[in-house]
């Protein structure tokens, strides 16, 4: 069935008759924090005729365990599995989900868990960013999340990563003769259409953020700005999501660029070993693990997609202008939240090396190949 996004107005109501349309009785098991929220979803739950067993996820839940070995997740029959809450209780209903092959539905009420709108689990292990597709998942968008002040900086990160990742997708199906550009600068233009409006900033990160997931269903995506900030969390600490924000404009920066100021002559190749050295030296992850990972199309008729970068690179950059890049900034900035910071050198290292881990052919890894990032890794 794939992702379905429902806007709903009846709060846990909504969420107990989403289920009820899968099935009229059994057991639940829900992901919530003991607190009114998690009692107001068990109470509209029970009176659809469900048992549910409820389940609080530890805050590090996304970081650091590995799920297929995981022994906290009950046993039983479920008739679906169910997150409501922030980022960890949702992604844990995605995974228990992925690996339990039953329905998920999401009930975000924080802006980190807008997280949700992916159509994969997204987790961050000691050695790898793991994604878990949630094959059969309805997000219940309700309109009491518009008005939550918590976790503005990890909803801007899922914003701007998002339409990084939808850009990268786009790139690299144009480069595949299977893509439309220009049909992504269109999806940028609405999705942002209400952004220098008068709601207040929640309102417009979730309406955007939804806007975008719905727009771009059918787009292919890659996890570029995720790789990056897993990457970046590995070099200076926190945890993947925190670093979502600046990773994407990392990217987008990167990306206008490069297509306005530079050349795309390629120079001296990047040295790949010494690259695998430098992943194992600074992220702490296996060089020898790296080097039996099959990433495909690294270098596959590249003058070829240099021509054709070329010729799209003005399409590239008319999708990243439609995107209110110094406003997403700014609200970033003077967000109350604090976040996880990465130094100049450590972000440069870390936009060298995701393309290096990065699978498919997104721009970033485009640049790499180029060798204009190789010196300045190298000097970092």
């Amino acid at each position: 069935m794939g992702r379905e996004i429902v806007r709903s107005e009846e709060g846990f109501k909504s969420l107990a008759k989403e289920i009820k349309k899968r099935a009229r009785g059994g057991k639940v098991l829900l992901f919530a924090r003991e607190d009114r929220e998690g009692e107001d979803a068990v109470a509209a739950l029970a009176l659809e005729g469900f048992s549910v067993l409820r389940k609080e996820v530890d805050s590090a839940f996304v970081m650091g365990h590995i799920p297929e070995r995981d022994r906290k997740y009950p046993e039983g029959n479920f008739v679906a599995a169910v997150g409501v809450g922030g980022l960890s209780e949702t992604e844990a209903a995605k995974v228990f989900s992925a690996l339990r092959n039953v329905p998920t539905v999401l009930f975000p009420t924080e802006l980190s868990a807008l997280s949700a709108l992916r159509k994969e689990a997204s987790l961050s292990t000691p050695t790898q960013l793991i994604a878990l597709p949630a094959e059969d998942c309805i997000v219940l968008a309700d309109r009491s999340l518009g008005a939550s002040g918590k976790g503005i900086k990890a909803g801007l990160g899922h914003l701007l990563s998002c339409a990084a990742e939808v850009l990268d997708g786009a790139y690299e199906a144009q480069m595949r003769g299977a893509g439309d550009l220009s049909a992504v600068r269109r999806i940028f233009e609405e999705a942002f259409s209400s952004w220098r409006g008068s709601a207040p900033l929640s309102e417009r990160i979730v309406e955007a953020s939804l806007r975008l997931a719905e727009l771009a269903e059918d787009l292919p995506v890659l996890r570029s700005a995720a790789t990056l900030a897993f990457l970046a969390a590995k070099s200076a600490g926190g945890s993947y999501a925190e670093h979502l924000f600046p990773a994407a404009y990392a990217l987008l920066s990167l990306y206008r660029a490069y297509l306005s100021d530079f050349p795309l002559e390629h120079s001296l190749p990047p040295d790949r070993a010494e690259n695998a050295l430098l992943i194992e030296e600074r992220c702490r992850l296996s060089a020898s693990a790296h080097f039996a990972q099959e990433l495909p199309l690294f270098a596959e008729g590249y003058l070829a997609r240099q021509r054709l970068t070329g010729e799209y690179r003005e399409e590239v950059k008319e999708a990243i202008a439609a995107i209110p890049l110094a406003e997403l900034c700014r609200a970033y900035r003077r967000a109350p939240e604090e976040g996880s910071a990465i130094t100049a050198d450590r972000l440069l290292e870390a936009l060298s090396l995701t393309g290096e881990q990065i699978s498919g052919y997104a721009l970033i890894k485009h640049i790499k190949l180029t060798g204009l990032l190789e010196p300045l890794l190298l000097s970092a």
